[in-house]
């Protein structure tokens, strides 16, 4: 796997500034929807900012199949950045702009491996190769 560059990132955040936006509307409305509906099937209170939380799982999950799978990279970042605009709505502070420009990702971050999925989820993962994702 490549590493994760700053392309994910920056694709990542403008994407919430913009596509999604103009398609979803602003996070904190449209994961206010998703909370209203998701609390009403598990008739639990869901947050907007857990909307991101279960989003973000979601993708890492996922990501614990096919670490090379770039498009779950880039909505990780997205998620992200849209739990920030949620809280900042929240919050009452101002919404950011995606920056120009993005700083260098920390050196650890240069593979799935880095992250212990193992003991997140107490368990080996059941597939065919037992390998990618997962440390062992």
């Amino acid at each position: 796997m490549k590493a994760i560059d700053e392309g994910y990132v920056l694709q990542g955040y403008t994407v919430v500034h913009g596509d999604r936006q103009s398609e979803y509307d602003h996070p904190a409305n449209d994961f206010a929807r998703i909370a209203k509906v998701w609390s009403a099937l598990l008739g639990v209170e869901v947050t907007p900012l857990m909307v991101s939380q279960l989003m973000i799982a979601l993708k890492l999950c996922r990501l614990s199949y096919n670490e090379t799978h770039e498009d779950s990279w880039v909505d990780v970042v997205g998620y992200v950045a849209c739990a920030d605009r949620v809280q900042r709505v929240a919050n009452q502070i101002a919404d950011t702009e995606p920056p120009q420009t993005v700083e260098a990702r920390p050196a650890s971050w240069e593979n799935l491996e880095d992250i212990a999925f193992n003991n997140v989820l107490g368990q080996t993962p059941s597939r065919p190769d037992n390998t990618k994702g997962f440390v062992t």
